[in-house]
């Protein structure tokens, strides 16, 4: 690639590829030396006891993966033990991998838990004690970096036969060696084992890839063929109205199971320039590192995925975007390479002989174009939404419903409450799961175990009761596979919802191709069910409800899904066997349930869900209709803080957003403060089932929150507010083009003027402005074609400013718009 203009300056100083790929076809195996000298703990050298409390730490010969020996941390309570390797010289930048095998005498460890958010991101950024493998740093004078060792990749659940956790890490600057720290954190009772730990110099390259460029019509189209390695790749170069649509495809040739990452980048001279992170945050980009902002697609490991679908660099002149389409569902991470020199998309990418539907081919696409470097990464989702208006229609408007309910429907007593509803006015949703949950005995014996789990399954399956059978079956069919052939668990215990009894729940994969599968389960024995003993009273179904929504993201492995998948595959980043990720059979699933709504219930009716996964959400959102969350919004708010709230409403767009507040004891001072913060993002709040134990007058708080909110919301919210505040803890967001919300996200109270671009917005000559929480009107002034409003916020606060329109202008009595500028329409079939 040798030019790439904007407004006539160029942004490429020197040409360079910019296609690259990665073999990591054979890394779980490469021909490279060990640099641990005891890998299998056959004897003490090379390693020593860092901790071992609660806990006995030995090398043990009871098991061993090979050799007779392996590492046995036993807990005497509720503890951890953990050894630490002599330190290994590494080279700043230079990739390393560290991997190791674990044995869990129970079948799975219980400690950490938590939800998606907790395993893609927050165990990866704070000092959570996890079992697993860490790396301690060590500088130049044999002193450790840090005051604790970075977490490499933590054991997810499962470990019933050797499980095998690995991390690639890049050395980083400052480091001279390295220790391994391997740790396990077992219940009380139980023993883990490990063996076989690696520790490697990565010795796969990235490699530039060049060809000859032809012109197909309107379309520029490069061709390589690499022979040697069994692949051949073919890029296309397409100019849409407003971008460029730049998709790659690889093939193989060698009829063998693939790992690849491939990328594509825009060799751009960026230093000195911003990369954002986020719709908030933008760092400079000042050193030669790589920038981005990244979750895990697995919850089983580290695999770096983007948490938004679009990547941004601008210098306050000009801006430049590069963003995965979201009707193509990939693991991919975008990035700028500050030592490169690169604005990147980087693919990770599976093929395999089993794909029958796929063949061996798998391909990816991203959009290049400019954006407003005023607006960041705002004006990126704002562009997007321009290109593609589809992905973000919804055809739910809050306006049109007196409240919102999800249950099991799918009965007779289902469907009369759902006409009971209907008379209220309210929206109703069928209750579905994502995941494979199954109830076991009483919560007073002992935890039960994951034999005990299956044989539970079969015996519904071989049972008199037709629709157990069938469920069972589904599971049976559906579940996910790991690189071992084991079903892939999501957790054991017991939980709020089923106080009495254990539950354990694994990995389903929904594709409604596979026959008797956990998919067609939900459509013809869920969903059709629902509507048909809705229709049999009179009554109204308005929709179905997905709860635990990408609670799940991982990469299925089984042969059987992996045939009939449709979607391109990736792989697994602790074995690198390709497979599907279940973000993809998730796609597959939502089409289906869409089309099968559109032509048997009609295409009003809606898709909600529990939004729980991050980053893999991102491709699953043009099917949603409606987006709920919940949680604790006081002691853990792991769903309900600042970084989350702006990722789920930037993805949310328009549509509308709840949240179920679960979390007991809260004061009517712990519930106001939650509704700041709905005000503020325009979320419907409610009181959920575990929200018990509420001080006099909370639930009355809540209910004033909701009506406010409601006053504004089905607007819909705009990613670019076109306005902005002078204080740095004040933040702005729009909804629709007059309503403004703004927040004091600092400690003290703040005070500052809110400016917004009348001509931006099409606002005119303003007959007033009213601030919706005192229902007060407030005094502004116009300066230069900007609404200037002067306002003081405590700390916490939210005030809602909607500005009057001149007289004449089109808009509905109670805030709607006229037709056809409400962002909620009726689909199309």
């Amino acid at each position: 690639m040798s030019g790439l203009e904007i407004d006539g300056v160029q942004l490429v100083t020197g040409s360079a590829p910019a296609l690259w790929v990665r073999d990591m076809s054979r890394a779980a195996d490469p021909p490279v030396p060990n640099l641990l000298s005891n890998p299998g703990f056959e004897g003490e050298a090379g390693w020593e006891t860092l901790m071992a409390r609660d806990a006995e730490v030995a090398f043990a010969s009871d098991q061993a993966r090979s050799g007779s020996r392996a590492l046995a941390v036993a807990a005497t309570g509720q503890g951890m033990g953990a050894v630490i390797a002599d330190p290994v010289p590494v080279i700043p930048g230079h990739r390393y991998r560290v991997s190791a095998h674990f044995l869990s005498r129970k079948g799975y460890i219980s400690h950490p838990s938590g939800s998606a958010v907790f395993w893609q991101r927050d165990l990866y950024r704070y000092p959570y004690r996890a079992t697993g493998l860490y790396l301690w740093w060590v500088d130049a004078a044999g002193q450790r970096i840090g005051e604790e060792p970075e977490l490499a990749a933590a054991l997810h659940w499962h470990a019933q036969v050797w499980r095998r956790l690995n991390r690639e890490v890049n050395a980083p600057e400052g480091a001279a060696a390295v220790q391994v720290v391997v740790a396990a954190r077992p219940d009380e009772g139980d023993t883990v084992w490990v063996d076989d730990v690696a520790l490697i110099e990565s010795p796969e390259a990235d490699r530039p890839l060049t060809g000859e460029v032809t012109l197909r019509g309107e379309t520029l189209v490069q061709r390589t063929n690499l022979p040697e390695a069994g692949l051949a790749f073919t890029v296309t170069y397409t100019a849409r109205s407003g971008y460029i649509a730049v998709h790659t495809q690889v093939a193989d040739t060698t009829g063998q199971e693939r790992a690849l990452e491939v990328a594509w980048g825009a060799p751009v001279s960026a230093q000195g320039w911003h990369w954002w992170d986020s719709i908030r945050e933008s760092r400079p980009i000042t050193t030669p590192m790589r920038y981005f902002n990244a979750v895990s697609a697995d919850f089983s490991t580290w695999m770096p995925m983007s948490l938004y679908p679009v990547a941004v660099v601008e210098d306050g002149a000009r801006g430049l975007a590069l963003a995965l389409p979201l009707d193509q569902p990939r693991v991919a991470l975008l990035s700028y390479d500050g030592g490169a020199g690169r604005l990147e998309g980087r693919a990770f990418l599976g093929t395999s002989p089993q794909a029958i539907h796929l063949g061996p081919r798998a391909d990816f696409t991203l959009n290049l174009y400019r954006t407003d470097p005023a607006w960041g990464l705002r004006s990126a989702l704002a562009r997007l939404e321009e290109f593609y208006p589809e992905w973000f229609d919804s055809c739910l408007n809050p306006d049109d419903y007196a409240g919102f309910e999800q249950g099991d429907f799918a009965s007779q007593s289902g469907a009369q409450a759902v006409a009971r509803y209907d008379a209220e006015g309210v929206y109703t949703a069928h209750y579905t799961c994502a995941d494979m949950p199954v109830k076991m005995d009483s919560a007073d014996g002992p935890p039960p175990t994951l034999d005990g789990g299956w044989e539970r399954v079969a015996a519904y399956a071989a049972g008199d009761n037709p629709l157990h059978r069938a469920r069972a079956r589904a599971f049976q069919v559906g579940v996910a596979y790991d690189a071992d052939g084991e079903p892939i668990l999501k957790h054991v215990g017991v939980f709020p919802w089923a106080p009495d009894v254990w539950e354990i729940a694994w990995v389903g994969n929904l594709d409604p191709d596979l026959p008797e599968g956990y998919g067609q389960y939900l459509l013809t024995e869920e969903v059709d069910r629902a509507f048909t003993q809705a229709t049999a009273v009179g009554a109204q179904l308005d929709g179905v409800f997905m709860d635990n929504f990408m609670a799940t993201p991982t990469v299925d492995l089984r042969p059987e899904h992996i045939a009939v998948a449709d979607l391109p595959l990736t792989y697994s980043f602790n074995d690198y066997r390709p497979g599907v990720h279940t973000m993809s059979s998730l796609a597959e699933y939502l089409a289906a349930l869409r089309a099968y709504l559109d032509s048997h219930h009609g295409a009003d009716k809606g898709i909600s869900i529990n939004f729980w996964g991050l980053a893999t959400v991102n491709f699953l959102a043009p099917w949603i209709d409606g987006f709920g969350g919940e949680g604790e919004v006081q002691k853990k708010p792991t769903n309900w803080n600042p970084a989350i709230l702006d990722y789920r409403r930037a993805i949310a767009d328009h549509r509308l957003q709840l949240f179920s507040i679960q979390e007991p004891g809260l004061s009517v001072a712990d519930v106001e403060a939650a509704g700041e913060r709905a005000l503020f993002y325009g979320i419907l709040l409610r009181r959920g089932p575990h929200g018990t134990g509420w001080e006099a007058g909370a639930e009355e708080a809540l209910e004033r929150y909701t009506a406010l909110v409601r006053a504004y919301n089905g607007r819909g919210w705009e990613p670019v507010t076109y306005a902005h505040t002078d204080h740095p803890d004040v933040a702005v967001e729009r909804f629709g083009s007059d309503v403004f919300t703004v927040h004091n996200w600092g400690d003290a109270p703040a005070t500052y003027t809110l400016q917004v671009d009348l001509a931006a917005l099409d606002l005119g000559a303003p007959s007033g402005v009213s601030e919706l929480t005192t229902g007060e009107a407030v005094s502004f002034t116009i300066e230069g074609g900007d609404l200037l409003i002067q306002d003081t916020l405590e700390s916490g606060q939210t005030h809602v400013f909607r500005v009057l329109r001149p007289e004449g202008s089109h808009e509905k009595p109670g805030g709607q718009y006229a037709e056809g500028s409400s962002p909620h329409h009726r689909r199309t079939a």
